[in-house]
């Protein structure tokens, strides 16, 4: 696949859903091992790289225009914002799987015993 996270077997595959009068809507998929690494730490990296990339290949990606229209009532000067610089991409995005779940279960079967653990693979089946 490329990418940190992602599994190589299946492979990664984009797909357009749509076509509007202005855009294309274009789907990513990838499989990801939550084992090794967190879904929506994986998802999060994918887009930013796919933006980049499609960015990086000459292509706008416009913001949805609405149109406003405001009634002034007082002539008050307006505020001037300072746009920041956006800040760097680390290098090694952190795409570890969240442990939160594994500890709650690890705290779980140790009140309860292995008598109530339904996750227990040596645990009896129906």
């Amino acid at each position: 696949s490329g990418m940190a996270g992602v599994l190589a077997d299946p492979a990664p595959t984009a797909l357009i859903e749509e076509l509007g009068d202005s855009s294309v809507l274009i789907r990513f998929y990838g499989w990801v091992d939550q084992r090794e690494a967190g879904f929506y730490k994986v998802k999060s990296e994918a887009i930013r790289q796919i933006k980049t990339v499609l960015e990086d290949a000459g292509m706008d990606l416009p913001e949805p225009i609405y149109r406003v229209h405001l009634v002034e009532t007082t002539k008050a000067p307006a505020a001037r914002l300072e746009k920041k610089a956006p800040e760097p991409a680390a290098s090694s995005p952190d795409i570890q799987p969240e442990d939160a779940l594994d500890r709650q279960i690890a705290e779980d079967r140790a009140e309860t015993g292995s008598s109530g653990d339904l996750l227990d693979t040596a645990a009896p089946t129906e």
